[in-house]
């Protein structure tokens, strides 16, 4: 057996469930691009979604916008039929969605004040998303960087302005909300990061806490930090697959399985996944 044949058949828990319309696959993923992605290196990513094909990922560092094309035209030619959307929200990156073709995605909006008041930050990106019979809110985020106090301090500001609109998300008959992406927050060192983003009147539940330990974000030395983070309301997404979190080790699917190709041919990020029943609507 080849090792392409290897490697298909270790992901088959990650082949499209939708095909039997059971369960929705959203992912999140931070594509390295602070600075321009090469061409080279939006294959590999295209390889990388390729092999898990998901039915929504929230991708962050996007740079320039016309990645978006380059990487849909990519997985286009392989066969596979995504579409994307997204909103330049910052002065130097672009976050947005990448959705299967089939997937309800519209109403992209930001949420205010989540760049702390600092337009070179990354506000949070919201849209409305119905996979199956699932119907929800996504929130992409990349909050600030560092792990200082003065970081950690922007980033509850942060918190703060997304909580607030969960808060307000209270009014909408759709209360279901996926909270995804490159939270910049490694669990129990950013408590208060967490405690601000969470409240009693919308309570949230991090399934990315169970992951606590692994690293989704790569250091050239082989270590690195959990800074990916996948919250859901604690109430009412009772869809989540309880136990389906998991960092996606993409570096296996290339011949140089090393964490330094990785960071500098595809990403410094691994990929989150989370699946949900896509057969009913809680709401």
């Amino acid at each position: 057996m080849n090792r392409s044949c290897r490697v298909l058949l270790g992901l088959a828990g990650f082949l499209p469930a939708l095909i039997f319309g059971q369960e929705a696959k959203v992912m999140t993923w931070n594509l390295g691009g602070f600075t321009p992605i090469p061409s080279e290196r939006i294959k590999n990513l295209a390889k990388v979604i390729a092999n898990i094909q998901p039915d929504l990922i929230a991708v962050q560092e996007v740079t320039p916008r016309s990645n978006f094309q380059a990487l849909v035209l990519e997985l286009n030619q392989m066969g596979l039929a995504y579409k994307a959307r997204h909103l330049e929200i910052s002065n130097h990156q672009v976050l947005g969605f990448i959705a299967r073709e089939g997937v309800g995605i519209s109403n992209l909006r930001v949420v205010s004040g989540s760049d702390a008041g600092n337009n070179f930050l990354r506000k949070a990106l919201v849209a409305t998303c119905k996979i199956g019979q699932f119907d929800f809110f996504a929130m992409n985020l990349h909050l600030k960087a560092g792990r200082g106090s003065a970081e950690r301090t922007v980033r509850t500001k942060q918190c703060v302005s997304i909580n607030k609109y969960l808060k307000r998300a209270m009014r909408y008959k759709e209360k279901d909300m996926l909270i995804l992406g490159d939270y910049n927050m490694v669990p129990v060192q950013d408590q208060a990061n967490f405690d601000a983003m969470t409240s009693t009147q919308y309570p949230l539940r991090f399934v990315s806490d169970s992951l606590t330990g692994q690293a989704s974000h790569l250091s050239p030395n082989g270590g690195g930090n959990l800074l990916e983070g996948y919250a859901i309301s604690n109430e009412f997404t009772t869809e989540y697959i309880a136990d389906s979190i998991q960092i996606f080790e993409s570096n296996k699917l290339f011949d140089d399985q090393s964490i330094p190709f990785h960071i500098d041919n595809v990403s410094d990020h691994l990929p989150l996944i989370a699946r949900f029943d896509a057969t009913q609507d809680d709401d």
